[in-house]
């Protein structure tokens, strides 16, 4: 593809490739170049569908497992401390 592009053009060279290919994006649609940037810009590669708003977001989903994560390792730690 292209490389060094900003976010704003990933995310419509994304969309494209979507319409086009009528499926999602794989990173092989893409030259390693273009992948590594993207991946650099938008994290891993479900990040930058998101971003492209071509999957649904799963922030809240991903926000609600640190939180979970966070309160079993509160309460393993109290669990401890009492023994």
């Amino acid at each position: 593809m292209i490389g060094n592009l900003s976010k704003e053009e990933y995310i419509i060279l994304l969309r494209r490739v979507c319409e086009k290919e009528k499926r999602f994006p794989k990173k092989s649609d893409f030259s390693e170049q273009d992948v590594a940037r993207i991946k650099a810009l938008f994290g891993p590669w479900p990040r930058a569908l998101e971003a492209a708003g071509i999957t649904e977001s799963k922030e809240e989903e991903r926000a609600e497992k640190r939180r979970l994560r966070k309160e079993r390792k509160k309460q393993l730690k109290s669990k401890k401390e009492e023994s």
